[in-house]
């Protein structure tokens, strides 16, 4: 009987180690299944993130970012420019489009104190809030000015060898060569 126990005792030693290769298992069940669900929920945290950035970056008509534009209690005119010779193209342009919105925007009750204007290149920049006051250019860096236009509707002329215009619900980017410059089709749009 003695040989006996000690049979049992030998095989409850082996007992434990498979319970406890089961229990390895089922820790490495949940480990898998842990992976999975952060897999999944990073892949949905980046489908979110890319949606919001890209919302607001989406195409839309003219119409809604005029409406948002013409609306707006505060707007801005953005000159976006590498040279001089790009600026002396740009100027012309973004004159017109202050007319046009000027005219446009008076009989909605706003004047041109409601107008911001900026011209930028990649360091510098001059502006003057509100269009309607005398005029005091002022300077800052490009970071500074970007900033100060973040937040409201803007219209942006930027010289380039390809005319394109990108519009979102309330930023307006025009890439325009020198004749699309000189023609500035926009303004008259913007009435």
């Amino acid at each position: 009987m003695v040989m006996v126990a000690k049979k049992e005792r030998k095989e409850a030693p082996a007992e434990g180690k498979k319970n406890e290769q089961k229990k390895v298992e089922k820790r490495v069940d949940y480990s898998k299944i842990a992976s999975y669900v952060i897999v999944i929920a990073v892949i949905a945290i980046v489908v979110y993130a890319l949606y919001f950035v890209f919302a607001n970056y989406s195409s839309t008509s003219f119409s809604v970012f005029k409406s948002n534009y013409m609306s707006a209690p505060s707007i801005a005119v953005v000159i976006a420019y590498a040279n001089s010779t790009q600026l002396a193209y740009e100027i012309p342009c973004s004159e017109q489009i202050i007319q046009s919105v000027s005219y446009a925007r008076a009989s909605r009750g706003f004047n041109t104190s409601s107008m911001d204007f900026f011209v930028l290149n990649s360091t510098d920049c001059s502006y003057q809030i509100s269009l309607g006051y005398p005029i005091n250019m002022r300077n800052a860096t490009a970071a500074a000015c970007r900033a100060a236009f973040a937040n409201e509707p803007a219209i942006y002329l930027n010289y380039s060898n390809s005319n394109k215009t990108i519009i979102t619900p309330y930023k307006l980017y025009i890439y325009g060569n020198s004749d699309y410059m000189k023609s500035c089709g926009v303004a008259a749009d913007l009435r």
